[in-house]
């Protein structure tokens, strides 16, 4: 009987060993000898802890934790880091998608004055609302370069959540009509 029971728990108790010895050895592939993680260690050991961040936001992060500037992060240090990058997910999420969208609008918003631009000058009209459109996307244009230079992400992030609501609402809409009073549909 004793020797049925040897048989049967040692393929699991082998099992169980090989799985203790990889994360062991994954625990130890992130952190140096004396449990310190370097810089190029640190992404791995971001990732090993859940949190999701890119290599090149993880890089960024980790000059901002490491606080003694030794090129190593303690584990009180890691833990730190952590935590703090944990909340910072939705932030990091948000920059990661808005962020381009918002230097795709700059461009949008320089093509914008220009066609305004264009309709006062050639087609000399000069109504209030062709004027406060120009305006409008001249000064929006100027902001957002601002902004790039001086590092508002919140500017930016907002120009990339208007541009994203204006390609997907107002654009098809706009397209729409456009199309319908060239066939002749819409009176």
């Amino acid at each position: 009987m004793a020797k049925s029971i040897r048989t049967t728990t040692a393929p699991a108790l082998m099992v169980l060993g090989v799985l203790a010895c990889s994360a062991m050895a994954r625990l130890g592939e992130s952190t140096s000898r004396d449990g310190h993680v370097n810089r190029t260690q640190f992404p791995e050991a971001m990732t090993g802890h859940g949190v999701d961040i890119t290599p090149g936001e993880a890089l960024r992060s980790f000059g901002n934790h490491d606080s003694d500037l030794d090129g190593k992060l303690t584990p009180e240090e890691l833990q730190r880091a952590v935590s703090a990058e944990h909340a910072r997910t939705f932030q990091r999420r948000v920059e990661r998608y808005l962020w381009p969208l918002g230097l795709m609008s700059c461009p949008l918003m320089w093509l914008n004055a220009a066609y305004f631009a264009v309709k006062i000058i050639v087609f000399d009209d000069i109504s209030s609302i062709t004027l406060v459109a120009a305006a409008l996307s001249a000064s929006s244009a100027v902001l957002l370069q601002f902004s790039f230079l001086y590092g508002w992400n919140v500017i930016v992030d907002l120009a990339g959540g208007v541009t994203l609501v204006y390609i997907l609402l107002v654009l098809p809409v706009f397209v729409c009509q456009k199309c319908l009073l060239k066939t002749g549909k819409m009176d």
